[in-house]
């Protein structure tokens, strides 16, 4: 391994596209520094500090200070509107009757307490769109239905402006997550005064138009802020939601994260395969299209703020995994957990049922009583790890699967059931164990099948299907043809 001096600043350098295999930049500072496309493998990162290049922090709070005082200006431009709208007097030669203001108003209030209720409780997905879809759907049967010409104005007019509200309020969601993600939680009182400033540049002008006519600042703010309060505390609530690790809002939060990654570490593209991430800090790292086989993520920290879109740390599971390395009794099962470094990690009783568990390193880990059904464990490394009570039913391995000094008192061949709670187990006789070594011999011969496989170019699968089906015709043949064919080397 080539050795640099650990405890370097390399902030804002570039070594993009370079080889820096074997490289040492433990505890070293990397914000904005750049590795794109470079080749990494078994790099030490370890206890490193990614982070922001100090241009982009400066354009990143200017930018949160004018996405702030818009937004509170367009949440409390929609109220102020509103307001307007219901208390000024129409001109002389416009006849309005109280009721198509009322019933319009009504409907129009409804329309925006449910699209509350339904943004809280579904979140930004897929349940928000159908809602849009189907109240656009109501309101334009509606309008063609209501005979005043006067009742649709006030419908559109109101819809309209609210949705601009509903425009302010997601952009002080984003602003707030980026303010939190950058300056941390107390950032959000100066955001707080950010908003509060442009809604007072929002109600300006329509409450001074208003107290000019006559009109009572109390009756118009009470109106107002029945819009205005709700889209300022909605855009609070969802920003602290994305920022949360909430499903419901990850539109926000990835948004959040991909502006702030625009300026930070980024190792997009590059060959990080067996690299050493240890206890490092990776705020707005970018690892997009990277290659992260057996990278070692063991207690780093902020993996969440990186961008890690198309890996496998976009699953949230999968990344409280390799970060804690414990996992007891937890569910993994269909999960492709290929290339994961697990090296150690404590993972009795979980399950892997159908798992592609494919050139991952679990050297050292503790498999004791986890289901290995059907799972793919293609050039894997087993070495040391402990398999006592695993079952491990059409479990697939290859010649290249390491299983040297593995600590196994026994194994179950199928999967155990409340009938038959210890089915299949190796050895047969329940007062025995595997002494050291017995688990290699006793998996020696599948390796050595295996390895005729290669050999001869046989599908594996050829036998398994032959001895499904009871073809034994078949089966017989493929036996036969592995007994002569190494005879005659």
């Amino acid at each position: 391994m080539h050795q640099e001096s650990s405890r370097t600043s390399y902030r804002e350098k570039s070594f993009r596209g370079k080889d820096l295999t074997g490289y040492d930049f433990g505890f070293a500072d990397i914000r904005g520094t750049d590795f794109s496309n470079a080749i990494l493998t078994n790099a030490n990162f370890s206890h490193v500090r990614t982070g922001l290049k100090k241009q982009w922090v400066f354009i990143l709070s200017l930018g949160i200070v004018i996405v702030s005082i818009l937004a509170g200006s367009l949440s409390a431009y929609a109220g102020a509107a509103i307001g307007d709208f219901l208390l000024s007097k129409p001109p002389s030669q416009i006849t309005v009757s109280l009721g198509a203001i009322i019933g319009s108003t009504i409907f129009v209030f409804v329309v925006f307490a449910v699209f509350l209720v339904v943004i809280i409780r579904q979140g930004l997905g897929g349940d928000l769109g159908k809602f849009a879809v189907i109240t656009a759907a109501v309101v334009g049967i509606l309008i063609s239905l209501l005979g005043a010409d006067i009742s649709r104005t006030i419908i559109l007019f109101d819809l309209v402006i609210i949705s601009i509200g509903i425009a302010g309020s997601l952009l002080g969601a984003l602003a707030l997550a980026v303010s939190i993600f950058i300056f941390g939680t107390y950032s959000v009182i100066f955001l707080v005064l950010c908003i509060s400033f442009g809604a007072f540049l929002g109600t300006w002008e329509t409450i001074s138009f208003y107290l000019e006519i006559g009109g009572s600042w109390v009756e118009f703010l009470a109106v107002a802020c029945l819009i205005s309060v709700p889209l300022i505390g909605l855009s609070f609530y969802i920003g602290w939601k994305s920022v949360s690790e909430n499903k419901k809002y990850s539109l926000i939060k990835s948004i959040a994260v991909h502006f702030c990654s625009l300026g930070g570490t980024s190792f997009r593209g590059a060959n990080l395969i067996d690299a050493d991430f240890n206890q490092a800090m990776l705020p707005y790292a970018d690892f997009r299209k990277a290659n992260l086989k057996r990278v070692s993520w063991f207690q780093s920290s902020k993996l969440e703020f990186a961008q890690v879109k198309g890996t496998y740390l976009e699953d949230v599971s999968i990344r409280h995994l390799v970060v804690s390395r414990k996992s007891q009794e937890q569910v993994y099962d269909d999960k492709n957990l290929r290339g994961l470094n697990l090296r150690a990690a404590n993972l009795s009783g979980a399950s892997f049922i159908g798992a592609d568990l494919s050139e991952a390193n679990l050297e050292g880990a503790n498999l004791a009583r986890a289901k290995l059904v059907k799972a793919k464990l293609y050039s894997t490394n087993l070495s040391y790890s402990c398999l006592t009570g695993a079952c491990i039913q059409d479990w697939a391995i290859s010649t290249d699967t390491r299983l040297e000094d593995i600590d196994c008192a026994f194994v179950f061949m199928r999967s155990p059931t409340q009938d038959n709670p210890d089915p299949w187990r190796k050895p047969d006789n329940r007062n025995e164990v595997f002494q050291k070594g017995d688990f290699t011999d006793f998996i020696a011969p599948i390796i050595k099948t295996l390895d005729l496989y290669r050999q001869q170019n046989l599908d594996p699968r050829q036998i398994t299907i032959a001895l499904k089906s009871l073809d034994l015709i078949t089966t017989a043949a493929l036996i036969l043809r592995l007994q002569l064919l190494p005879s005659s080397n």
